[in-house]
């Protein structure tokens, strides 16, 4: 296997962000945290896209929905390059933009529109973002204390500071 360097789009600090608090903790952290048996989901496959960040939401939001409904990563990609106007750039997504799309409009499952080259730079139909049910609610920027998430066994996107 080549090795493949994964480009990540750095997003800018913004004040607005709700900063993870957690109440007062002591960290004992193994060596090796491995969620894969408790996540009960399958690993996604982003191929040659730079959609990395619709791919772990949309892990999470499955996760945290114990259902096997497979969200759009697609659709989650496309409508957070077309918030940031780039849909014609498969140059990726910042995590936030994709986690307030998540939150505001939401997306569908992945049969109603797939995760394929020919959807890539194709923007949701107003009846697709109307039966957008597949949504998160409140979010928040996690600092250190994602190894707390990750000891409590939640699953963690992040921001680059």
């Amino acid at each position: 296997m080549k090795n493949k360097k994964f480009d990540l789009k750095k997003g800018p600090k913004d004040e607005r962000d709700f900063i993870f608090r957690p109440e007062a903790f002591s960290i004992n952290l193994p060596q090796k945290i491995d969620l894969r048996k408790k996540l009960k989901v399958s690993v996604y496959n982003q191929y040659s896209f730079s959609s990395c960040t619709a791919n772990a939401l949309a892990a999470s939001i499955q996760f945290l929905q114990e259902k096997k409904r497979m969200p759009s990563r697609m659709m989650l990609y496309n409508l957070a390059r077309e918030y940031e106007d780039n849909l014609s750039c498969d140059c990726g997504a910042y995590i936030r933009d994709v986690i307030k799309v998540a939150n505001k409009i939401g997306t569908v499952t992945e049969n109603l529109f797939d995760y394929s080259k020919a959807n890539l730079n194709t923007s949701p139909s107003v009846e697709l973002r109307n039966v957008a049910t597949i949504k998160i609610g409140a979010y928040e920027r996690v600092p250190e204390a994602m190894f707390l998430c990750l000891e409590r066994c939640l699953p963690v996107g992040f921001l680059l500071l």
